[in-house]
């Protein structure tokens, strides 16, 4: 499926939009307030703004008025720019290409005395904010479903789509490697997923049969139906089959789910 990016109108959010919902009306996941896309792509508005010439040829579908509005703040600023030089090794994987990054969290997690027993903040970087947490946390109904009830992504809280944070034992996209755990879609709808206490939702999910227990415990999170969910949550998970200690690490590219995620657990806002 291709992807069109837009930034809303209303509030700025950056939004991938499926192509085909060009030419029909939008609601933002983030502020929730509907705005028109116009049936031409970023490309086409682009090549018009660096070439005078076609300015005249362009024949847009929407009032001149109203187009004019709409363009001003769907243009995606770095369209605009030159790529940015990087040096070859710091692009450590797909995800340092994607859009932008909100603002770092301000939550200050080691300051929290009600943060689970071995709970920690790794590291807060351009590729989101790694967490590290004893594997016996899956295990704990209370912890596993914290996530927060919202897209990863945009933050819409209507239409999620549910999907599994597996812990394999090396770090992937969780996206990639969920259909090798779950064949089918998990269906839940949206006032189930708001209705239910952390362990009536997890109750409704299956069991990693492939993975060593707990990892096959996994943590749902939510994607909406606009959202692309790829590139959004890794993880891995190791297991010591002596000891049958572990560890599981998870990260998580937006700083503001990762915020929310960690209040939840206990966390506390700097």
């Amino acid at each position: 499926m291709q992807y069109v990016r837009v930034r809303c109108p209303h509030c700025s959010m950056i939004l991938d939009i499926p192509e085909s919902y060009t030419g029909s009306k939008i609601r933002c996941g983030n502020c929730q307030k509907g705005f028109g896309l116009p049936s031409f792509s970023d490309k086409d508005i682009l090549e018009t703004i660096v070439d005078p010439e076609r300015v005249e040829s362009f024949k847009p579908v929407a009032p001149e008025n109203e187009l004019d509005k709409e363009i001003a703040g769907m243009i995606s600023p770095e369209l605009l720019e030159e790529p940015e030089a990087r040096e070859p090794e710091a692009l450590l994987d797909d995800e340092a290409t994607d859009d932008e990054t909100p603002d770092k969290p301000m939550f200050v997690a080691a300051e929290s005395d009600h943060l689970p027993t071995g709970f920690t903040v790794l590291d807060i970087n351009r590729l989101g904010v790694f967490f590290e947490f004893p594997a016996s946390l899956l295990e704990d109904d209370n912890f596993r479903g914290k996530m927060p009830k919202s897209c990863v992504r945009c933050g819409a809280t209507s239409y999620l789509n549910t999907h599994l944070v597996v812990f394999e034992h090396d770090l992937h996209d969780v996206v990639t490697v969920e259909n090798n755990h779950v064949p089918t879609r998990i269906e839940l709808k949206d006032r189930d997923i708001k209705r239910m206490s952390p362990a009536e939702l997890l109750g409704t999910l299956p069991n990693l049969e492939k993975l060593d227990p707990p990892l096959n415990r996994a943590m749902p999170f939510w994607v909406c139906d606009l959202c692309d969910p790829a590139r959004l949550v890794y993880a891995r998970g190791e297991i010591n089959k002596e000891t049958g200690e572990g560890i599981c690490r998870i990260r998580i590219k937006r700083y503001k789910i990762a915020e929310e995620f960690v209040c939840n657990i206990g966390g506390k806002h700097s």
